[in-house]
């Protein structure tokens, strides 16, 4: 579209609309786009009160000027909201409501957009990126006390480098925005800081209320990338965490919520706070082991280890947890193991009871399980604990301290040894002998 002066442009589909050579270009109705939209360098695209569709890019190197509709990229391929392919400054981002939904890859913005309404990722995810073909600029997203959501299986990638927040990291979640609400549940939605910079994990809204994540990613962008993500506050995940190869995590300050599993490929800095697994089945898992400083176990159902823990602190495992499964990993500290009221601790390496803590309380009403299949194992004599389970065949060999056990003691099965021949002191049961 060319020509001086105001104009307006009906609704209409089009494939690809460039605005040119005009002053301002107004819409009177809801324009469909099945492919580029263009804006030139000194043209003003009013968007009026309609609700426009994208179906491909967005180059604006004029002015987008705030409507009070909606602009909606629905396409079925990767598209982009950018500018200065034209050499000139960014464009003027003006949004009311931005939607993303489609069935393609993302959407990447490359420039600073303002939203005076409300963000919506829909499906797909939205990327931003930084970008440096002519005039170097980054993606970035500043709200007006909308509304920020991204729906079940959506995603928000922040790829970018800033050195804007704390120790001098990126600090580049969409800001200004009142409510976020990120979809939580088996098919919550993701956030995934993936950038070789240093990143801070946002954790509140525009009116300081806390962000529930869904899934939660923490991973480097190339390979050559070496980035610490640094927690903003405490932070509540209803998901997994999961921190890549290369990527360090540091708590900065700050307490951990998480409802699924914790997943550690990189690296782990506690910072002294307390890491609490709230949810049901939950692993710690990856093949970097973690160090917690204080690990709460509660929720329900069974925690699971699949590397070995430490926690260099106090561990609790509440009443209500089901069962804590160290397989054959160890799990060492040095302040407190407490295992709550009916919690199965279960023990399936050769020697691999909880090791190093400074005092251990096993409520009388837990069972300890020394059930390796079939092979040798090492019943640790100290602490006391409340109901011990010697079986599923092979030598289970005391240690050769004095055994307590305040609830019962079971040894089961025809191919289970216990062997107490070591025992230089009296053992004592205060239940029964099954």
């Amino acid at each position: 579209m060319n020509g001086s002066g105001v104009h307006t442009v009906d609704a209409t589909n089009f494939f690809d609309l460039t605005i040119q050579n005009a002053d301002t270009i107004r819409s009177t109705g809801n324009l469909d786009i099945d492919d580029d939209l263009r804006v030139s360098n000194g043209v003003v695209f009013d968007p009026d009160d309609d609700n426009h569709t994208i179906a491909d890019d967005f180059e604006n190197d004029g002015v987008l000027a705030l409507g009070t509709g909606s602009i909606t990229f629905d396409g079925a391929e990767w598209q982009t909201i950018h500018s200065n392919h034209s050499g000139s400054a960014p464009g003027v981002w003006n949004f009311n409501d931005l939607i993303i939904s489609g069935t393609g890859s993302g959407v990447g913005v490359y420039d600073t957009l303002s939203i005076n309404g409300n963000l919506s990722i829909q499906s797909r995810y939205l990327a931003l990126r930084d970008y440096a073909i002519t005039n170097p600029s980054t993606g970035i997203i500043n709200g007006n006390g909308g509304v920020f959501s991204i729906n079940s299986n959506a995603a928000l990638y922040i790829r970018t480098s800033r050195t804007n927040g704390a120790h001098g990291a990126d600090d580049n979640f969409p800001s200004g925005f009142n409510t976020v609400n990120l979809a939580n549940g088996s098919v919550s939605c993701l956030v995934y800081y993936q950038s070789d910079a240093n990143q801070i994990v946002r954790t509140t809204d525009g009116d300081g209320d806390p962000i529930q994540y869904g899934r939660l990613r923490l991973q480097r962008y190339s390979s050559s990338g070496n980035p610490t993500k640094y927690l903003a506050g405490h932070i509540d995940v209803d998901q997994y965490i999961y921190i890549g190869e290369m990527a360090a995590f540091d708590a900065d300050g700050y307490n951990i919520n998480l409802w699924g599993y914790w997943y550690n490929y990189g690296s782990f800095t506690h910072s002294f706070r307390t890491v609490t697994f709230d949810g049901d089945y939950q692993q710690i898992t990856g093949n970097a082991s973690t160090t917690f400083y204080n690990l709460i176990l509660s929720g329900s159902n069974g925690k699971v280890l699949n590397i070995n823990t430490t926690v260099n602190n106090n561990l609790i495992i509440q009443s209500g947890v089901t069962y804590l499964n160290l397989r054959n990993y160890t799990l060492t500290g040095s302040g407190s193991f407490i295992l709550g009221d009916n919690v199965t601790l279960y023990v399936r390496g050769g020697d691999n009871f909880p090791s190093s803590f400074g005092t251990y309380s096993l409520s009388s009403s837990s069972i300890t399980r020394y059930d390796g299949a079939g092979f040798a194992q090492t019943v640790k004599s100290s602490p006391a604990y409340g109901c011990l389970y010697v079986g599923n065949g092979g030598v289970k060999t005391l240690d050769g301290g004095s055994l307590t056990v305040n609830g019962y003691l079971t040894i089961s099965g025809a191919s289970t040894t216990f062997d107490i021949d070591n025992t230089t002191n009296n053992g004592y049961i205060a239940g029964e002998l099954l």
